[in-house]
């Protein structure tokens, strides 16, 4: 297996487990962090989508994955 594999397996693993003791430590509502990474995400997204050329999803592909996000969230406010 390759090194490099590794080390992005190991990265998702490291951030997800350190990110609720550094949240904790800022401070802040959970609303607040769970935008702060959705931003986070987003910014490092069409980062990486400019620099290694790849195509942003457009059409019936763009509202489909915005639509499942309205879904998604309806859902969670939903049982609050």
């Amino acid at each position: 297996m390759n090194t490099t594999a590794i080390l992005v397996g190991l990265g998702p693993l490291l951030g997800w487990g350190l990110y609720p003791t550094i949240a904790s430590k800022i401070g802040g509502k959970p609303v607040n962090q769970i935008l702060g990474s959705t931003l986070g995400t987003l910014i490092f997204a069409l980062v990486l989508a400019m620099i290694k050329g790849l195509a942003l999803p457009s059409g019936a592909a763009l509202f489909f994955s915005v639509l499942s996000g309205i879904r998604s969230e309806e859902r969670r406010v939903g049982k609050e």
